[in-house]
């Protein structure tokens, strides 16, 4: 019995080799039964051969993914393929993605998807399984194996566990797991680290400092392993200069971290009690200090930013000399507190979940035009992101670090190019 694992394709054109791939889906096949055949397939790096039918196919999609994973599944059905879709999307919204797939997994898959595979291979269809987002499971080494060689930028990606304490409204992760966070035994995680031979490390965890006990044993187990990797974390995390002195030790030099708004209003009106934005270039510095550069996450059109709030964030990382940034458009992802909120007072604009992939208006703002919302994000990705400006800011990094963030903003460029931001 054959089993094809897909992700469906996020952007319009390819950029490679930049994209990261799917652990998510090398996570699955790890919690497939062995007397099944597995492929993975990826479109963001190779196409769908539709006239290969398996016998299942597995599909995950987030939200912006969804309508190519319906079309996906729908064609797989037709040529007589069993379809399971499962994802953060599907989990939020079982019953639509049941109109495109025989069962749908909802939330984590490591116990739901061998039922699922069990139940659609035995003629049960139209089911939603259902994993327990609290449950303990064990922790199995994805199977990094099926990637397509050559096609990443990097195929070191690990979890260190799932989850996170915060309960941002507008987060997907936040919606679905609702404060919960689970690390994995760090033994565990130490060894697939170490199967990795030696290559840069991301660590995917949405927030790696979130269970502090377990982040220390991870921290203490990297420092002598001489390994580099970056990750996610938030900001109250790290605020002690004995967090960033391990961090570094461990061998971090980059951190993603939601800042969401440079504006204090915003952040009041978000509800995110953990980000200050009086400590943020502070905290920044610090880690700077310690050799980790802060990639700012931030998210235009919160309620509280006004169309100045533009201007305010790239004045802000120009100060705080960020190497990296990622923007995004606020999105009211299904399952979320936001979507809730936004429904109710008749604030989305837009039902395309192909347009909820943080670069498109689809909610109307509180504080500024839909209009001037788009052409705000739009101006500053472009501006960030234009050659000159990261020649100049990759230029006052040491060496060997200099040169990796200049390919990693060259790709960032590429990508969002390839996801139709007009860079000019």
């Amino acid at each position: 019995m054959r089993v094809k694992l897909i992700a469906p394709a996020s952007c319009r054109r390819r950029v490679a080799p930049f994209w990261l791939p799917p652990l998510n889906l090398a996570v699955v096949a790890a919690w497939t039964p062995d007397h099944f055949e597995i492929e993975i397939v990826d479109e963001n790096v190779e196409d769908i051969d539709f006239d290969d039918v398996p016998d299942v196919a597995g599909i995950t999609a987030a939200t912006a993914l969804a309508p190519r994973a319906y079309a996906i599944g729908d064609e797989l059905r037709r040529r007589g393929a069993r379809v399971v879709i499962g994802g953060v999307h599907a989990s939020a919204r079982p019953h639509e993605a049941l109109a495109h797939a025989d069962a749908v997994v909802v939330g984590p898959a490591e116990a739901a998807w061998p039922d699922a595979l069990a139940g659609v291979l035995a003629g049960k269809p139209g089911h939603a399984w259902g994993g327990d987002f609290r449950a303990a499971h064990p922790f199995r080494p994805p199977r990094r194996d099926l990637y397509r060689r050559g096609a990443y930028l990097s195929t070191g990606t690990v979890r260190a566990g799932r989850g996170c304490p915060n309960r941002c409204r507008f987060c997907s992760v936040a919606g679905a797991y609702r404060g919960w966070h689970r690390p994995y035994p760090v033994p565990a995680v130490l060894a697939d680290i170490d199967s990795l031979g030696g290559e840069y490390v991301f660590i995917v965890d949405d927030n790696l400092l979130a269970g502090r006990a377990c982040a220390r044993d991870l921290l203490d187990g990297l420092k002598d392993r001489h390994v580099r990797w970056w990750g996610q974390a938030s900001l109250d995390t790290l605020g002690d200069p004995r967090t960033l002195s391990a961090l570094a030790a461990a061998g971090c030099f980059l951190l993603i971290v939601g800042l969401e708004s440079v504006s204090a209003a915003a952040i009041a009106r978000l509800g995110k009690a953990v980000n200050r934005v009086e400590r943020y270039a502070g905290i920044i510095g610090a880690a700077r200090d310690h050799g980790i550069m802060i990639n700012p996450s931030f998210v235009f059109g919160l309620d509280g930013d006004g169309p100045q709030a533009f201007a305010a964030t790239l004045d802000f990382l120009d100060r705080v000399r960020a190497p990296l940034a990622t923007f995004n458009i606020q999105a009211p992802y299904p399952g979320t507190a936001l979507f809730d909120e936004l429904s109710a007072a008749g604030r989305i604009l837009d039902d395309d979940w192909a347009k909820y992939d943080g670069g498109h208006v689809v909610f109307r703002p509180q504080d500024m035009t839909p209009a001037e919302l788009q052409d705000g994000y739009d101006r500053a990705v472009a501006q960030f992101y234009s050659p000159s400006r990261i020649r100049q800011r990759t230029a006052a990094l040491p060496p060997g670090l200099g040169g990796l963030m200049y390919r990693w903003n060259a790709g960032y460029r590429l990508m969002l190019d390839a996801f139709g931001v007009i860079l000019g």
